[in-house]
């Protein structure tokens, strides 16, 4: 049943199972281990200088007299933050990887890089402040009694799903509102990918050395299955 098309469960466990099989496949896959040197070191340096952020700057910002409310706000600073910085940091060194999964998907990679590196450049800008709105969002999410860490952790989820999409997409050269309109249509799978990217970034040394390119082969591979149709605009009245 394609993406999209099918039962929300099913379309949402999809999307996290697609995590599952690319960790595997990276890791595991013989045809990934010889491209994955670049994008490991890449991934290592992108994830340490947000570590360091995250606890130098992020966290006493966040400091209060409540400790909980402190650990709070910054589990939905990680949720929210950490797949755009990432993918700011390291983002491009995922390509080959991309390129790699369309050939094993496909047979040969049917996208080529359709922004200048400057159109990039405002992408991930405007990526950011996407996430730095939403942040604000997920810290008043947090403070719910009792619901908030999970509605937090779905808002995280479907910001995680926006961005590495979006920047699969971005690459295919789609533009806004066709990315827009394609991860719309393929939500639940969109939704079940940043979820299970969302646990990837709480796993010791799989954070570390792996995030950047899980999400990156995951979003590929999902990005092949998805219902690509066109938008189709009601006529107006």
């Amino acid at each position: 049943m394609a993406p999209g098309t099918g039962l929300w469960p099913a379309d949402l466990a999809g999307g996290v199972t697609e995590v599952v099989r690319s960790v595997f496949t990276i890791v595991l896959g013989r045809r990934f281990f010889g491209t994955l040197r670049t994008a490991v070191i890449v991934n290592c340096l992108a994830f340490l200088a947000f570590a360091a952020l995250f606890g130098f700057v992020l966290l006493p910002a966040f400091a209060t007299d409540e400790r909980h409310g402190t650990a709070r706000w910054g589990v939905a600073a990680w949720l929210l933050l950490t797949p755009a910085i990432l993918e700011i940091l390291a983002g491009g060194a995922q390509n080959r990887l991309r390129l790699l999964t369309e050939r094993i998907m496909l047979g040969e990679a049917t996208t080529a890089p359709g922004k200048s590196a400057a159109a990039r450049a405002g992408h991930r800008l405007a990526t950011l402040v996407l996430s730095l709105v939403v942040l604000l969002t997920g810290l008043a999410l947090v403070e719910v009694p009792w619901a908030g860490l999970p509605l937090t952790l779905l808002l995280g989820s479907a910001l995680s799903g926006w961005v590495w999409f979006d920047a699969t997409l971005a690459r295919a050269a789609y533009d806004l509102p066709e990315r827009a309109t394609v991860i719309w249509r393929n939500r639940w799978r969109a939704l079940g990918v940043g979820l299970g990217l969302a646990f990837c970034s709480a796993v010791p040394f799989l954070n570390l050395l792996l995030l950047p390119t899980v999400a990156a082969v995951a979003t590929q591979s999902a990005f092949v299955r998805f219902d690509k149709r066109a938008a189709t605009l009601p006529d107006s009245p």
